[in-house]
């Protein structure tokens, strides 16, 4: 993997893939990149709207209770562009704010390092993680 980011240690994970690679014994890999597809109003690229949210997390939440059975970690890829990767983490940011009631800023600082991820660059960034 190109890129991975621990969001529950030992169980859930983001990565930044070109190609999701296929389920192991240890791992279920999946994407919302052909699922879940922002259209822009201009040339921006989101962040995704409220439904689109709330489906990533039922989404999500059938895989992680579909995998506890099978004691396997799940990993949420998406392409390396600049707007799958800023869609994907906003939608694993929300996530974790609304299922596990953690403050955004909590798993923002996961991503906040990293040069791709600054505010310039994801549209919404501020609006999900105020100064």
């Amino acid at each position: 993997m190109s890129e991975n980011v621990e969001i529950i240690p030992g169980r859930l994970y983001w990565s930044s893939v070109r190609s999701v690679p296929v389920e192991t014994s240890e791992a279920i890999y999946f994407s919302t990149d052909d699922l879940l597809i922002y259209h822009p109003y201009y040339s921006d690229f989101g962040p995704l709207n409220i439904a689109q949210v709330c489906r990533f997390c039922r989404l999500l939440n059938q895989k992680l209770a579909g995998s506890a059975k099978k004691d396997k970690r799940i990993v949420y890829c998406c392409r390396p562009q600049y707007d799958t990767r800023a869609n994907a983490a906003f939608l694993m940011c929300r996530y974790c704010a609304r299922r596990h009631h953690l403050p955004t800023l909590h798993h923002i600082g996961r991503w906040q390092s990293r040069e791709e991820y600054n505010a310039e660059t994801v549209s919404g960034w501020n609006i999900c993680c105020p100064p």
